[in-house]
């Protein structure tokens, strides 16, 4: 008797004939927020049939991501280059160069650079549309959202 899995796709149909695309870093405009900027090199606008969003990430020192959570996503930060500060569930966690967090899906969290040098990070999403919704915020239709 052998044990099978099924497996399916949450994409719809494989193309083993899709293209390969590759981003020029160097060519796409950063996004600026508050506490930074992040190059997002894979995400709706910039690779449309992606199932998964990525940046480059550049956080100003003392500077906050405040409070939020990714209702479609997990989120993945690694960090190249300074120090981030990472809060949730009452923890505070400091990340290093080489250094991996995984948010889960729907986990409020915070990120802040207190040191007094710019932190370069890559952030991974599990999905194309984050949903992200900041602290304060419901998240129903017809509330202001803050999406990124």
């Amino acid at each position: 008797m052998t044990n099978q899995a099924a497996t399916t796709s949450t994409a719809g149909t494989i193309n083993p004939d899709e293209r390969v695309l590759v981003i020029e870093t160097g060519k796409v405009t950063p996004v600026k927020y508050d506490w930074g900027a992040i190059k997002w090199l894979c995400d709706m606008g910039v690779t449309p049939d992606s199932q998964q969003s990525f940046g480059y990430a550049c956080m100003l020192p003392g500077t906050i991501n405040p409070e939020h959570r990714h209702m479609t996503c997990q989120e993945i930060i690694y960090v190249l280059a300074g120090e981030l500060t990472l809060y949730a569930h009452g923890e505070r966690l400091t990340l290093r160069p080489g250094q991996t967090a995984l948010i889960p899906q729907g986990v409020r969290h915070s990120v802040t650079n207190e040191s007094w040098e710019s932190t370069v990070y890559l952030a991974s999403f599990s999905a194309v549309f984050r949903q992200t919704i900041y602290k304060g915020e419901t998240g129903q239709l017809g509330s202001p959202e803050a999406l990124y």
